[in-house]
């Protein structure tokens, strides 16, 4: 018992060792440990006790009292046992984990703060921990929990402006100081306030970045642990480090934080969402060596915010971040703007100066000062202008220079005393020419070299200019971005062996503005002759991720010429314009080829005859293939053999174009694959585009039906009546976008009813100039057949475009069928096409394909006379629909729907449809409660866009035999624009008219009989009034014989209108009138109503156009009054312009005009030959002159009474003697900037 009270003894004061130490650390004791301390107290208590009770017993003399105390001493050993069995459990439990963790600070500071005998608290810890964030957010918290009333911070810093101090604090206290205050007078008066108890405000003063302060508590902020800090870099760089790519690399990059919260949320931020080649190459940066100066943690920090510079994404990003090392902490720049201003900047003082900004910065030649910056490890001169920079050669620990896209045309030589250069960026610099000789080969630590969109003028001995032979002494050279313009100047021994990452061109033909993919190896190479390739060139082939290839002279297979071991790096692969090579791989030996290839383009591959020739041996060659394209390829009679095909599971997008000999997509080889293995090609495939395939028949096609002879191409055993692309042999369960265009299929799939199993997930189906195609789907079973539930085709389709069909007549025949998410239906240029659906014809069992051919080539008068959609379509979620150059089309509805068809439908476009007779029938207006944009042009049959035929206007109601039913009128039109109808007469009925109650846009264009907007009709009750609450713009233009809105007596309203224009209207004669002028005129005159009668009557006591902006009214050949009789005070708004034009007629108005002119900021009055008064009352006030003009001289000038008054001077322009060009008059506005306004008076 005692030796196992002495084990319990030693390990608990084992244990309050480490709980000693990390109390000491500021940190707390975990639970369990606690616990376990307790319970070691607790069962050495007892176990004492049974110690001393045997000691007891062994002591008693007597054998009386022995016998006695015998059970007494049983009862102890019984109870020694358990006590004994117990220490070692717990001496088993001891072995802890951990004993302690770090409490949140904010809990403690907290805390702190509640104690009433702490004033004073201090935050310590190393640059980057995290002090100024901790202090801020315990600041809020603290004022939340209402500990403190105000909060006031200031930043001290390393030399202290004591001034500023006192303002900073100041003003968050709301502390005015006198003008003249003293610093020791701010201090008294920032005390008081402090110290003031009257209103018993509790005040918390933090002030960040202090040295030395006496203080009462202090806390101390240590980096994070290595779990805290990766769940911190985890939750910042998002998803990408889940990635088993990017999972060893990140947590690689968050170790070389070093725990430093600044430094894990700069580096984890910056590298959120990019490429696996920028982790490699933060990472890389992060292990370099501490800089010259600086400790190893504030090294972390430099580097941390370097990376986060080099991924800013903006200049002006970058511009922002300006900053400088002093005594080993960032502080920010104190006048950037100041700087770049000044013609000599001196940096005297500045010696520990480590970093550098100096972007857009204009200087013919740098500060000589900047020489005194021995220390200076980075500078940046992007996007300035400079000339001579010979002074950086001076700068010989400089280790980062970059000149990004500045306006330089060549290095000095005094550049090559750069010897400790490790990053040089030239990209971007359009004007670079020049690098001296010898400058790039004394670069010797250079380890990343940026050159593009750049430099290119390289020699091949290097006399005048760099040669490339000197990059061969840059034994540390691991990034290399540079265009080679001329391949014949690669030297060949010139290996790149140590190059991790590089953007290399080689060849006239690149631009290196074209989007490059993110890689971190991207070679592309137009090369003359084959030898070309050998040396570093062919090494970085194994290497690289993005390949592009133009114009590979002597190269007939890629796999084989360039590279035999199967680019087993390579991503990306874009060949172009190589007429030589007739295959990708030549396959005459075994190898896996393109493991890992995602991207797959070829263009104007004249010569190329086939992928790959020969039978693809390994299973695992293009498993990863995930885009394919191919344009403009003459020899290629099939893409993939089944093969190949089997093996692109991961397939994606498949986009095929210009091939003028391709018959189909897949060539079955023979014993290769059965049909049963044909339905499961392309499992992923989500896009498939075909374009431009003349000879195309179908999707797979076996060996035998491929003929040899190019001009005869055909396919053996096709049908008599169709071949569709796409059949129960062809599957693409995950396809969402089908594009097919200029194919010559007469249909696309020759199952309807396995259409919803074959492309159940198509989102999107575009059918482009396919000549033949007389229907979309064929219909499986001859027969009328009767579908009591709806045949759901492409469940998830939500976007259907059909254009220039000419020979398409329907989708497919079929009855009661349902699009349940179709949003927008585009149809286009379909001439034949007579209606969506049509209803299956009725025919015999015995009915032979050839006489089912010849039925659907004679049209049916019935189907003639169909519309475009009937009962028998359903679309639930329609949105947008247009319908184009489709002259055949006669009507767009029936008179019966499927019953949920068109009830979401927001935008309709109708154009060009000459045979449409109306838009909307009077028997189906209630479905469109939810259209907000309507747009019909170029229907020249058009009558009617609002059937009234069957309307009880009256009662707004529907009349049919049964009971009626009101109708719901367009209440959510926002928008309609109408044109070039030329039969059209009115456009809104009244009883849609008085509902129009969202109308925002209203434009009606050159229709050449249009009497008037809204319908009048002699059965119709009068519309008193017309209020269009929301319109805005109103444009009414060539319409020649309109002559007012609306006919008879009735006012109208547009409280929001700003933007006016009315042209080309010559029937009217009078824009606006007041009511009781023209109720008077109608009292004074013999002649019928509507021959005065203004475009719009106004109510006297209302404001017609109270919003009105710009109002402009040109080639009115009748208008003679612009504005009739009296209006209300504020009738017109505030207008900013006005503009009457070619107005041959128009007169001067008998008492007003109606607009004052001071709210005018342009007016332009042009070609109103009688015209005599703008004004006829003396416009006081309004546009006026200083100087008065003669009368004579105006008249000759202008012909034009003008009345002159004082005003700001003036400047006349003159285009000729009879006419004003313009004056220009401007005035101030007090204080204000003076503004111009604009009179334009010409031909008048």
């Amino acid at each position: 018992m005692k030796k196992q009270v002495e084990k319990l003894r030693l390990a608990r004061e084992r244990l309050q060792h480490s709980i000693d130490a990390a109390i000491r650390n500021g940190e707390a004791i975990e639970g369990v440990v606690d616990n376990w301390l307790k319970e070691v107290d607790e069962i050495t208590e007892l176990a004492m006790k049974v110690v001393e009770g045997e000691e007891e017993a062994k002591t008693r003399r007597s054998d009386a009292a022995a016998c006695l105390d015998l059970k007494l001493r049983h009862q102890l050993s019984h109870k020694a046992k358990k006590i004994a069995q117990a220490m070692d459990e717990v001496l088993e439990n001891c072995k802890f984990d951990k004993v302690s963790y770090r409490p949140a600070p904010q809990g403690r500071l907290i805390e702190a703060q509640r104690d009433d005998n702490i004033h004073v608290i201090g935050v310590w810890g190393m640059a980057g921990v995290g002090k100024s964030t901790l202090v801020r957010e315990v600041a809020n918290q603290a004022k939340e929990e209402k500990l403190f009333d105000d909060v006031a911070i200031a930043n001290v810093a390393h030399s202290p402006d004591l001034t500023q101090i006192q303002r900073e604090i100041a003003n968050m206290l709301d502390l005015k100081f006198y003008v003249e205050s003293s610093v020791i007078g701010r201090a008294i008066c920032l005390r008081q306030r402090l110290t003031r108890t009257k209103d018993k405000k509790m005040i918390l003063v933090i002030l960040d970045d202090i040295c030395e302060m006496g203080t009462q508590k202090n806390f101390g902020l240590k980096v994070l642990l290595e779990e805290e800090a990766w769940s911190l870099f985890k939750k910042l760089a998002s998803d990408c480090v889940k990635d088993p790519n990017w999972g060893s690399i990140a947590t690689e990059v968050a170790k070389e934080c070093e725990g430093l919260p600044l430094a894990l949320v700069t580096v984890s931020k910056a590298l959120k969402n990019k490429e696996l080649y920028g982790w490699k190459n933060a990472l890389q940066l992060l292990r370099n060596p501490a800089l010259r100066g600086l400790t190893t943690m504030q090294s972390k920090i430099y580097y941390s915010i370097e990376l986060s510079y080099e991924h800013l994404e903006t200049s002006r990003d970058h511009n922002m971040f300006v900053a400088r090392v002093d005594h080993g902490g960032l502080i920010e720049w104190p006048d950037a703007n100041a700087l770049k201003r000044c013609e000599a900047f001196s940096f005297q003082g500045m010696r520990k100066l480590k970093v550098l900004d100096l972007t857009k910065m204009q200087l013919s030649s740098l500060p000589s000062s900047l020489r005194l910056l021995e220390n200076l490890q980075t500078l940046c001169l992007d996007q300035c202008v400079l000339e001579d920079i010979s002074v950086i050669g001076k700068l010989t620990n400089l280790a980062i220079l970059s000149l990004h896209a500045s306006e330089i045309s060549q290095l000095p030589r005094e550049m090559g005393f750069l010897t400790c250069l490790r990053l040089l960026n030239l990209s971007d610099c359009s004007k670079f020419e020049v690098i001296p000789p010898n400058v790039l080969s004394s670069l010797v630590a250079l380890e990343e070299l940026y050159m593009g969109n750049s430099f290119v003028q390289w020699e091949v001995e290097g006399l005048n200019n760099a040669s490339l032979a000197e990059l061969k002494h840059l034994s540390h050279l691991s990034t290399l971005n540079i265009h080679i313009p001329n391949a014949s100047n690669l030297p060949k021994d010139l290996l790149f062996e140590k190059l991790q990452r590089y953007v290399i061109f080689v060849g006239d033909k690149w631009d290196w503005s074209d989007g490059q993919e993110e890689a971190s190896t991207t070679l592309k190479l137009k090369l003359y002759t084959s030898f070309q390739l050998e040396g570093g060139i062919k090494m970085l082939l194994n290497r690289t991720e993005n390949l592009y290839l133009d114009e590979l002279k002597g190269i007939k297979s890629v796999l084989h010429g360039l590279n035999r071991e199967g680019f087993q790096q390579l991503k990306h692969l874009y060949i172009q314009n190589n007429p030589e090579i007739k295959y990708i791989i030549n396959l005459k030996m075994s190898v896996i080829a393109f493991p890992t290839l995602e991207t797959f383009h070829l263009k104007n591959m004249t010569g190329l005859e086939e992928i790959c020739h020969g039978q693809l041996p390994n299973l695992t060659s293009f498993g990863k293939l995930r885009v394919v394209k191919v344009e403009h390829c003459d020899k290629l009679k099939y893409l993939f053999s089944s093969s190949i095909a089997k093996v692109l599971s991961q397939l994606k997008e498949l986009e095929i174009g210009e091939c003028s000999i391709m018959v189909a997509i897949v060539m079955k080889e023979e014993g290769k694959m059965e049909d049963k293995d044909t339905a499961s090609l392309f499992p992923q495939l989500c896009r498939l585009g075909l374009k431009h395939l003349p000879k195309l028949m179908s999707f797979l096609s076996t060996q035998k039906s491929l003929v040899i002879d190019v001009g005869e191409i055909t396919m053996e055993g096709k049908p008599d009546f169709h071949m569709p692309i796409l059949h129960e042999h062809v599957v693409f369960p995950n396809l969402e976008r089908l594009e097919p265009s200029s194919i010559g299929l007469e249909d696309i799939q020759g199952n309807q009813r396995q259409a919803s199993r074959y492309m159940g997930q198509l989102k999107y189906l575009s059918i482009l100039e396919c000549e033949v195609m007389e229907e979309i789907l064929v219909t499986e079973d001859l027969g009328v057949v009767e579908e009591t539930t709806p045949n759901v085709l492409f469940p998830l389709l939500e976007l259907l475009v059909l254009s220039e069909l000419p020979m398409l007549k329907r989708l497919c025949e079929g009855s009661n069928i349902k699009f349940p998410s179709l949003k927008f239906l585009w149809i286009e240029k379909c001439p034949n096409l007579k209606t969506f659906i049509s209803k299956p014809v009725s025919l015999d069992m015995t009915t032979s394909c050839k006489e089912l051919k010849e039925i659907n080539a004679a049209e049916s008068p019935h189907t003639a006379m169909q519309p475009l959609f009937n009962e028998e379509v359903a679309f639930p979620c329609l949105e947008r629909l247009a319908i184009a150059r489709t002259d055949t089309l006669k009507e767009i509805w029936w008179n019966q729907f499927a019953v949920d068809s068109f009830y979401k439908l927001q935008d309709l476009t109708v154009i060009s449809c000459e045979n449409l007779v109306n838009i909307f029938r009077s028997d189906m207006l209630e479905r469109f409660k939810s259209l907000e944009e309507l747009t019909v042009g170029d229907c020249g049959s058009l009558q009617e866009v609002f059937e009234v035929q069957g309307i009880n206007a009256k009662e707004t109601q529907v009349v049919t035999s049964k009971e009626p039913k009101p109708i719901f009128s367009f209440q959510n039109l926002r928008r309609v624009h109408v044109s070039r109808c030329r039969n059209l007469k009115s456009l809104f009925p009244a009883f849609v008219a008085t509902c129009l109650t969202q109308l925002e846009k209203l434009v009606m264009v050159d229709c050449k009989v249009l009497e008037e907007i809204v319908a009048g009709n002699e059965a119709e009750q009068p519309i008193a009034k017309l209020v269009f609450s929301r319109v805005t713009v109103l444009h009414l233009v060539q319409l020649p014989f309109l002559r007012w809105f609306y006919p008879g007596v009735h006012t109208s309203e547009w409280p929001k209108l700003k933007n006016m224009l009315v042209a080309k209207c010559p029937r009217v004669e009078i824009f606006a009138s007041g009511l009781s002028s023209f109720q008077d005129i109608l009292g004074q005159s013999h002649v019928e109503i509507p021959i005065k009668q203004p475009l719009f009557l106004v109510d006297d006591e209302v404001s017609i156009f109270p919003s009105l902006e710009k109002l402009r009214i040109f080639c009115m050949a009748d208008l003679k009054i612009i504005w009739h009789g009296q209006f209300n005070a504020d009738s017109f708004g505030k207008p900013e312009a006005m503009k009457v034009e070619f107005c041959e007629n128009l007169i001067d108005p008998q008492k007003t005009c109606g607009v004052t002119a001071t709210q005018l900021k342009e007016l332009h009055l042009l070609h109103l030959p009688q015209l005599k008064h703008v004004w006829s009352m003396d416009p006081h006030e309004t546009f006026s002159f200083q100087s008065p003009l003669d009368s004579d001289e105006a008249m000759k000038f202008f012909k034009l009474q003008i009345h002159s008054m004082e005003s700001p001077p003036i400047s006349v322009e003159y285009e000729s003697s009879y006419t004003v060009k313009a004056i220009v008059l401007s005035y101030q506005n007090s204080g204000a900037s003076p503004e111009e306004r604009i009179i334009e008076i010409g031909y008048c």
